[in-house]
């Protein structure tokens, strides 16, 4: 039987889609708004992709995990969506000019900061 908070894998998968929508959509209409050529628009609508397609199937592997790494990963797939989400937000409506390097950025720091947070649980949990 698990153990997990309740409601946190339901969250983290409704935070994931929505997420995932939101950052395609932020990410093209910033594109839109600097006058991107459209396979531009395609490639960095790839790129703020990538690490919900990475955490989507992560979670489906998580399953064999250790209940504390799932919930890691499961509280930064929430972490991750919101900040991004907040990143993605900010600088396709609040900026005067859309600024690229905050959607090149913020999918690899997302990426890496999850490997960290749910290495250090599995760690912990198998209390090295």
């Amino acid at each position: 039987m698990d153990a997990e908070p309740p409601g946190l894998a339901v969250a983290a998968l409704v935070g994931l889609i929505v997420g995932a929508i939101l950052a395609l959509e932020l990410a093209t209409f910033a594109g839109v708004r600097v006058g991107s050529p459209g396979i531009l628009r395609v490639v960095f609508a790839g790129w703020v992709l990538l690490p919900y397609a990475a955490l989507a199937l992560v979670r489906g592997v998580s399953r064999r995990w250790s209940e504390p790494a799932r919930t890691a990963l499961q509280a930064m797939t929430l972490a991750a969506a919101a900040a991004s989400t907040f990143a993605y937000a900010y600088t396709a409506l609040g900026a005067a000019r859309p600024a690229t390097a905050v959607f090149v950025l913020v999918p690899p720091v997302s990426g890496v900061l999850t490997l960290v947070v749910v290495g250090a649980a599995a760690l912990v949990d198998r209390k090295f």
